[in-house]
């Protein structure tokens, strides 16, 4: 009977137990979402919410974060940067008057190359002052791609950038299918549709075929480099093979304008602003319930494996990428 009372103690005491997380969590995640709104600027129609850092006057310099993989649409994983958040941060800067310059904070290793693409167009065809700095540990291959549509790049002096290129990737796994048993039946409506499959070797007219795609791609970013840095092509090609260099390294080549810091950069920002006081504000992307969940995850160490599948299941067989390994 002790025993019974027992169970039904700790059931009761559980059930109201996880009650209370969620009540509490969801309180948070109110509390959040009030915060965030009571940042939006005076363009009511953005849903990018934006932090005042330092500085004061009317006029502003806006930051944007590339920190994080990028990628063509937002995630729940706080390691992801969407181009589509992008295009919305840089759209409010664009409408909003206030806002003279635009400094993109960049700690990337780079990602698709579509999305990088996307961001590059989005700052080059950008109408005021924009500057990118290298403020972390590694703003590399698209990270750097999508730096060449600004119009200054200031580095600081150990952050690694460069690997210029572009990698495509695929597992052949059949040698551990066959090992035990293991058959994939395929049915195609053309020799190549299944190219990049992990049941089987690729063929050679395969990887011909992926090789030039590959090449037509790395071609674009190199012309990209030299037009956007005024470099000659050749020269661009002889250190363009994937090689990472050091701020000051990449300085000596062309790649970045200037050694410094995020202060370095706001000031450079002001003078080509023809401004001597800005308030310098953080633009934050769209608030989402999807990005709180992942910060709890990632604060109490707990990982949805369910998000993890869907996550792999939606991952196409093959891509490209400018991405620094």
């Amino acid at each position: 009977m002790e025993n019974n009372s027992s169970k039904r103690s700790c059931w009761f005491f559980g059930c109201w137990g996880g009650c209370i997380v969620f009540f509490v969590l969801f309180i948070v995640a109110i509390i959040l979402l009030a915060l965030g709104v009571t940042k939006i600027s005076n363009h009511e129609s953005s849903n990018v919410t934006e932090a005042t850092i330092s500085g004061s006057g009317e006029n502003k310099i806006a930051i944007i974060n590339i920190k994080g993989t990028i990628m063509s649409e937002p995630s729940s994983s706080t390691d992801v940067v969407s181009a589509k958040n992008i295009k919305e941060m840089i759209d409010k800067a664009q409408n909003d008057d206030e806002v003279k310059a635009v400094i993109v904070d960049i700690n990337s290793p780079g990602g698709g190359i579509v999305a990088s693409d996307q961001i590059y167009h989005y700052f080059e065809q950008f109408s005021k002052p924009i500057l990118s700095v290298y403020s972390g540990e590694v703003a590399a291959s698209g990270g750097l791609y999508v730096s060449m549509g600004t119009d200054k790049i200031v580095s600081q002096a150990e952050t690694l950038t460069g690997s210029i290129g572009v990698i495509a990737e695929t597992y052949d796994i059949s040698g551990l299918l066959n090992k035990y048993g293991v058959k994939v039946n395929t049915f195609k409506s053309g020799k190549f549709k299944d190219i990049g499959s992990f049941s089987r070797e690729m063929t050679d007219e395969e990887k011909a075929m992926m090789q030039g795609i590959v090449d037509e791609s790395y071609n674009r970013f190199i012309s990209i480099v030299a037009d956007s840095r005024k470099l000659n092509l050749d020269t661009v090609k002889t250190f363009a093979d994937g090689r990472i260099f050091s701020g000051r390294q990449a300085k000596k080549l062309g790649l970045v304008d200037q050694i410094g810091d995020m202060d370095d950069t706001v000031v450079l920002a002001k003078q080509m602003a023809h401004i001597s006081d800005a308030t310098v504000v953080e633009y934050d992307p769209p608030f989402s319930f999807g990005s709180l969940l992942s910060l709890f995850s990632s604060k109490f160490g707990k990982i949805d494996p369910l998000a993890l599948l869907n996550q792999e299941k939606d991952k196409p067989s093959l891509g490209l990428y400018y991405l620094m390994e």
